[in-house]
């Protein structure tokens, strides 16, 4: 086996240590969070997959951060049943099939605490979805309004 002179361990070793600081930095730059792009407005979101995750949505927390949104993902299209149960603020739900935007609920309200569950108002979509985004009050109509957000787009990147 051949050893190698001191200057090319060197060179070996300088070309090295470029490459790993350049994957270092590759890797801190590629932004792996979840966001929802909906004309131009990019919303960072927290992904509700699993049936705890979905039932939980929200729920107790006392506030959701400004361009922050939780996304419910459905494997076969549904028509699901959402209500505000413990949801302390009130809140938009855009409906979505296929990635476009298909039905809107705004500025839904909390309920009051002592509200039994059987009384809890039930929210869901005019036809099947495949996600369901949930953001503050008021965001649609930052967006654009329902009329404008119906039959648009969304892009989702890092779901």
């Amino acid at each position: 086996m051949k050893h190698l002179n001191v200057p090319t361990r060197i060179s070996l070793l300088v070309a090295l240590v470029a490459l790993v600081i350049t994957c270092d930095a590759y890797l801190l730059s590629s932004n792996t969070t979840p966001t929802a792009s909906i004309n131009n407005v990019t919303i960072t979101l927290e992904v509700a997959r699993t049936v705890e995750e979905k039932m939980k949505g929200l729920s107790g927390r006392a506030s959701l951060p400004p361009d922050y949104g939780m996304i419910f993902l459905y494997e076969d299209k549904d028509i699901p049943e959402f209500w505000m149960k413990d949801v302390l603020f009130p809140l938009d739900i855009i409906w979505i099939d296929d990635g476009v935007i298909i039905d809107i609920h705004e500025n839904v309200p909390p309920p009051n605490p002592n509200t039994p569950d059987n009384q809890l108002e039930l929210y869901s979509p005019k036809q099947p979805i495949t996600m369901v985004l949930e953001v503050n009050a008021g965001v649609v109509k930052t967006l654009g309004g329902k009329n404008a957000l119906l039959n648009q787009k969304i892009i989702l990147q890092n779901i």
